[in-house]
């Protein structure tokens, strides 16, 4: 059977899930039979035939099937209304993916008009990074400070702050 701990319960779930129902709208489902997965989700439901929202909130998921790891997001929406998930990052083999379902490198961000990475550490300056965008046809590498390239364990080449090109010959 399912289970209700700090709440009252909500929706009608589907009769082949077991569900652990927490506080206000989070919950943790499984099958009781066939494949195993496991799914976490916050303001949301799945009935016998679709995902529906607890509260007029955003809502989230979190699955985890056949080794693959998945979270979702969905805008806010109306209490009981239909909700449509959006992958947002999946993690499959090993490799990461960040808008897109198949990942086919450690770290795979798309987006359309262009995915970018940016890399800050905070504790040293909140302006202060180092950003690599594609826009689907140019690549592009910013920083904010010199850019450093190294090769074989020594700095080969610097682009300073000002647009001069270092290097060692």
């Amino acid at each position: 059977g399912n289970v209700g701990i700090g709440t009252a319960g909500y929706g009608t779930y589907y009769s082949g899930n077991r569900v652990i129902s927490l506080g206000s709208g989070t919950t943790i489902r499984a099958p009781s039979s066939g494949a195993p997965y496991i799914t976490i989700t916050s303001n949301a439901y799945h009935d016998s035939s679709a995902w529906k929202y607890v509260q007029t909130n955003p809502a989230t998921n979190y699955e985890q099937y056949n080794g693959i790891h998945t979270f979702s997001y969905a805008a806010s929406g109306s209490s009981g209304s239909s909700v449509s998930f959006s992958e947002a990052m999946r993690i499959s083999g090993g490799n990461v993916g960040i808008g897109t379902t198949s990942p086919g490198g450690t770290l795979h961000a798309d987006a359309s008009g262009g995915a970018t990475i940016r890399v800050t550490r905070l504790s040293a300056s909140s302006s202060a990074y180092g950003q690599l965008e594609h826009d689907g046809t140019n690549t592009t590498l910013t920083s904010t400070a010199s850019t450093i390239f190294n090769a074989g364990g020594s700095e080969r080449m610097r682009i300073a702050a000002n647009g001069d090109i270092l290097g060692r010959t």
